[in-house]
């Protein structure tokens, strides 16, 4: 009897569970873009393309819903725009524009960590 992830890749993904412990071993059981180690309680996910089902990997949960953000014909997203936002982090214009690093809040703003800062700075 198959157990239901076996079932599960085989109707979904076309995949044996075998097919998919090669896949995961090849990427030396990591997340291929994170590259950290997928151990429970974190999950594995098969990741495949939405629009023609080629299978391409395994992710962990945060990549593959970064990955499928990007994708989302919503967002209109491609290649190139990856590429600039790699970039983007990389060398950010603020910084080429003032000549210097400039430093903010370290979080998010509008938190009550964030007034608490401001409070401090403000003194």
């Amino acid at each position: 009897m198959r157990s239901a992830k076996e079932r599960h890749l085989d109707q979904a993904f076309n995949l044996t569970l075998s097919d998919w412990e090669k896949i995961f071993d090849h990427q030396g059981r990591v997340c291929y873009i994170c590259e950290r180690p997928i151990v429970p309680p974190r999950k594995p996910h098969t990741d495949h393309c939405h629009k023609t089902g080629l299978i391409r990997g395994i992710l962990c949960s945060q990549c593959n819903r970064a990955l499928g953000k990007v994708e989302d014909p919503r967002w209109q997203w491609t290649f190139i725009q990856l590429l600039r936002g790699s970039l983007y982090l990389q060398r950010p214009p603020a910084t080429e524009a003032l000549g210097a690093p400039r430093y903010g809040f370290p979080g998010k703003i509008g938190t009550l960590r964030y007034k608490k800062w401001l409070k401090n700075k403000s003194k």
